[in-house]
């Protein structure tokens, strides 16, 4: 199964029941398109594939939410490399 398959699979779930996402997954050769990227489960999505290498493309309304976004993924990229 792909990566991104067994991701997908694991965000199909009810919200009280989402298992953890597998951490040992490389998506570096991958891109993906998150459509309302910029807020709450969009956001965590874009950050869980461009943490695991993904070439992330955040599909947003207004530019500045998108900025934004894309600082709280760059900030959860300093936060891993750190633990």
């Amino acid at each position: 199964m792909s990566n991104i398959l067994r991701v997908l699979r694991c965000l199909r779930q009810p919200l009280n029941s989402i298992p953890i996402p597998p951490s040992d997954v490389d998506l570096g050769d991958k891109t993906v398109i998150v459509t309302g990227g910029n807020a709450t489960m969009g956001r965590e999505v874009s950050a869980y594939f461009a943490l695991h290498g993904a070439r992330t493309i955040i599909g947003c309304r207004r530019p500045d939410s998108g900025e934004e976004a894309i600082s709280y993924i760059k900030d959860e990229a300093k936060k891993q490399q750190l633990e």
